[in-house]
């Protein structure tokens, strides 16, 4: 607080109180390659490392839960890497307590062979306390994988998976 004006009968405070946000986020990743089982088959992806959280938790390896209600930005960064220079279709989409989002699906095609594709997504949606979301893919071949790298004598470890999750507004 500062006092702005002072005299004999009046004054003026002007007081500056710091409030605290207090919205949630998340960031976890996957150190593991993550396959495909079967064609055309929704597939959670997971994370396996928590790297920090406030309010956001990891369960069953794939939901990302929240404690309080907002707004949401989740935002995650894949890896991917095709064993043959066959064309694949892949899609990534979102799920909410279980359900599609819709709206949500990213597609790509990949006909690389043993090279890299990044994938960037980024989501936002309104969650109630103890919602959770996942992050899904398939493909039309198994032949692709979130693949995560080892380190080299130049550049660390690449997580196969990135997720953030940030509140953005209560």
């Amino acid at each position: 607080a500062a006092v702005l004006v002072v005299d004999a009968t009046a004054g003026e405070i002007l007081v500056r109180p710091t409030i605290p946000l207090g919205l949630d986020y998340g960031s976890f990743d996957s150190d593991a390659d993550q396959t495909l089982g079967a064609t055309n088959t929704a597939t959670a992806i997971t994370a396996n490392t928590t790297l920090s959280a406030n309010g956001v938790t990891l369960s069953n390896s794939s939901r990302l839960n929240v404690a309080q209600a907002g707004f949401y930005q989740i935002d995650a960064t894949l890896q991917l890497t095709s064993n043959s220079s066959s064309a694949k279709n892949v899609f990534f989409w979102l799920r909410k307590n279980g359900t599609d989002v819709p709206d949500t699906t990213r597609a790509i095609s990949v006909n690389i062979n043993n090279g890299y594709v990044p994938i960037s997504l980024n989501y936002t949606v309104s969650l109630a306390a103890s919602d959770y979301v996942e992050l899904y893919w398939a493909a039309d071949d198994t032949d692709v994988t979130l693949d995560a790298l080892a380190s080299t004598a130049f550049a660390p470890t690449a997580p196969s998976v990135l997720i953030n999750v940030n509140q953005l507004q209560l």
